[in-house]
């Protein structure tokens, strides 16, 4: 779960590094973190590759913002055609790059 006790964790990692060192010499406080923080799942996870993909635009910037969100979406769109993936763009703004004839299927 996220939030503020999301890595509690890490104090009883702290813990028994403090009670492990003083036992054992060779202790590895990396090892410790990986197997506190792992996860292995019960069954093995199968992920199957979308068809289409929906993309939420930019939507309207003010005088002053940056493209940065204009270009991510259209290599974004570049990215997933290249995949073999259809992608349906939502954006309002219509002076984008995104919303160019021919980037969104």
């Amino acid at each position: 779960n996220a939030g503020p006790e999301d890595l509690e964790c890490l104090f009883d990692v702290f813990l028994e590094a403090i009670s492990e060192q003083k036992r054992v010499k060779d202790f590895n406080i990396k090892d410790c973190l990986e197997r506190k923080l792992s996860y292995t799942p019960s069954e093995p996870i199968v992920l199957t590759k979308p068809k289409k993909v929906l993309i939420l635009g930019s939507g309207g910037l003010s005088i002053g913002q940056a493209g940065e969100f204009d270009y991510s979406g259209s290599q974004a769109i570049k990215a997933l055609r290249e995949e073999s993936i259809q992608t349906v763009l939502i954006n309002p703004n219509i002076a984008t790059v995104q919303t160019s004839k021919g980037m969104a299927d």
